[in-house]
């Protein structure tokens, strides 16, 4: 079976038995398009365990960390080159121009 995340999940196709038994397990759209986007692949099948849950959180309580921080700076601009970081400083959005 071909890889799940490489056929992408917007051209999969949703059988008749997979409509049917995502409705009788209160299984939403949300919920499997989390599983192919972050589940862990096993053989033709996409698994989603609580273990995994809780680090993709984590993960993402850290990342609305970080957005907290730069909305309190009111943004950054990072200014890079080819493969290299060259500076990054505070974006003045009253002045809509850079610090």
């Amino acid at each position: 079976m071909k890889n799940i995340q490489a056929i992408g999940r917007n051209k999969m196709i949703k059988t008749n038995h997979f409509m049917k038994r995502t409705s009788q397990r209160g299984i939403t759209k949300a919920m499997v398009n989390y599983a192919l986007e972050h589940g862990e692949i096993d053989g033709d099948k996409v698994i989603v365990n609580r273990k995994l849950i809780l680090r993709h959180r984590e993960e993402m309580l850290r990342e609305l960390a970080v957005m907290a921080k730069l909305l309190d700076k009111g943004g950054i601009v990072v200014v890079s080159e080819y493969e290299s970081l060259i500076t990054a400083y505070d974006f003045d959005s009253r002045k809509n121009k850079y610090s």
